[in-house]
């Protein structure tokens, strides 16, 4: 692994003589096998070309992540036409507390302490 100081030092995972790395630089996980080196869009093709790789916990606890996300519905968004303009609503998740519904030890002032917010804008 080349370290040419564009930007963070990635935490490096070794798996019997595989030598395995997130690049933010290039946003591609990297995978050194001796000599070789190859490189994948997602950790998933990743897993799909050295599945002993699943064994690293942050590798493993990463696609989880994914795949959460992946799952997780859109959150709805309600059109209301009035006089000539169009409001758009949306629930989103607090920006303040991250959905908690905490910030530190009291119920968040942002959400009132429900962990999301109602979003709304008039569009001309």
């Amino acid at each position: 692994m080349e370290n040419d100081n564009r930007g963070s030092v990635p935490k490096i995972h070794e798996v019997d003589n595989l030598i395995a790395y997130y690049n933010r630089d290039g946003r591609k996980w990297w995978v050194e096998e001796g000599e070789n080196k190859s490189s994948f869009e997602t950790v998933e093709l990743m897993v799909a070309a050295y599945p002993n790789l699943e064994a690293v916990r942050s590798i493993r606890q990463n696609m989880i992540r994914r795949e959460v996300e992946r799952k997780e519905p859109a959150p709805p968004v309600k059109e209301l036409v009035h006089s000539g303009k169009k409001k758009i609503e949306a629930i989103e998740e607090c920006y303040y507390c991250s959905g908690s519904g905490m910030a530190g030890f009291m119920p968040c002032d942002n959400c009132d302490g429900k962990g999301s917010v109602k979003i709304s804008n008039w569009l001309s």
